[in-house]
């Protein structure tokens, strides 16, 4: 995995069929068009589990994947796991408490990926953000946040990939929530990390994520204390 923009599914190239003459090569085009429409059928249906039902089992194998060795296929393997609606429904079954488990054992090495500006990590991020409920969701609007004052363009463009519409109540735990480190700081520190994030944002001109620009610039001062 790298700090550039990455996609999280494919990169690889195509046979070169065109070596085949005529027929053969027609065949093997439709082959291998066949195979990649099933490719992705069978991830979309995997990702598309309703109400939030998951295959604890799977998911868990995923995760322990991805902490052992993040990368851009274990990562892609646990976003394929997710459901694109709903949220997570952790029961109490044996499988949904390891599932619990691994994901939390898997957000520091999630944390790290994220502030090198892993791509990859920061979509996958957004994505359990938006499928899981406190405390693990306060965890990840934390190591998301982080990336503000590390890269706040690479920040406001993963976000509008992750979504082009967020409510104030939501923009503002995103971009404000500090971390437990935080807690016990006093109202100096608190204002000099919020001022980091403002600064680092509104060095950000490219036209396309100035709106969401400002409206994370406003939630910041919203969310700031009285600072001297």
């Amino acid at each position: 995995m790298t700090g550039k923009s990455a996609h999280p599914l494919g990169r690889r190239g195509f046979p070169r069929s065109a070596r085949l003459p005529g027929r053969r090569a027609a065949r093997a085009a439709l082959h291998l068009a066949a195979a990649i429409l099933l490719t992705h059928a069978s991830a979309s249906a995997r990702a598309a589990s309703p109400g939030g039902a998951v295959d604890f089992s799977e998911l868990t194998q995923a995760l322990r994947a991805f902490q052992e060795r993040p990368s851009e296929e274990t990562t892609a393997a646990v976003r394929a796991l997710l459901p694109r609606e709903g949220h997570i429904k952790f029961d109490a079954s044996s499988q949904a408490r390891a599932t619990q488990a691994a994901l939390e054992e898997a957000l520091p090495v999630l944390e790290a990926q994220v502030e090198a500006v892993d791509r990859d990590a920061v979509q996958l991020a957004f994505n359990l953000l938006e499928v899981t409920d406190a405390p693990v969701s306060d965890s990840l609007a934390v190591i998301v946040g982080k990336l503000i004052p590390i890269d706040a363009r690479a920040f406001l463009e993963e976000l509008l990939r992750w979504r082009t519409q967020l409510t104030p109540r939501s923009l503002g735990q995103l971009v404000g929530t500090l971390g437990r480190e935080y807690a016990e700081e006093d109202r100096a520190a608190v204002c000099a990390e919020i001022q980091r994030r403002i600064d680092a944002l509104l060095a950000v001109s490219e036209a396309p994520v100035i709106e969401a620009r400002d409206q994370c610039v406003a939630e910041l001062r919203q969310r700031r204390p009285r600072c001297g």
